[in-house]
C-alpha cells in the first residue's frame, strides 16, 4: 500500500494526463471532433458553475485581472 502511495505521489500528473488524453482520443475517434469539442466545453462550463456555487470562483478573479489590463 505504501509503495502505491509513493508511486501515486511521484507520477500523479503523468497518470492523470495520460488518462485524460486517452479518454479525449477515444472521444475524438468515436464521436468526432465537433462533438468532442462540445463535450469539453460543456464540461468546462459545468466545472466553472460548480466552482462558483462552492464559493471559490476562479473565473471572477480571472475576469477582474483581465479587465485591469
Amino acid at each position: 500500500m505504501n509503495q502505491w502511495l509513493r508511486y501515486w505521489n511521484t507520477y500523479r500528473g503523468r497518470v492523470i494526463g495520460t488518462l485524460v488524453f486517452f479518454v479525449g482520443a477515444l472521444l475524438l475517434v468515436t464521436v468526432g471532433f465537433f462533438r468532442t469539442l462540445a463535450i469539453v466545453l460543456l464540461t468546462i462550463i459545468g466545472y466553472l458553475v460548480g466552482e462558483y456555487f462552492d464559493g471559490g470562483s476562479t473565473l471572477q478573479r480571472w475576469l477582474r485581472s483581465w479587465r485591469r489590463r
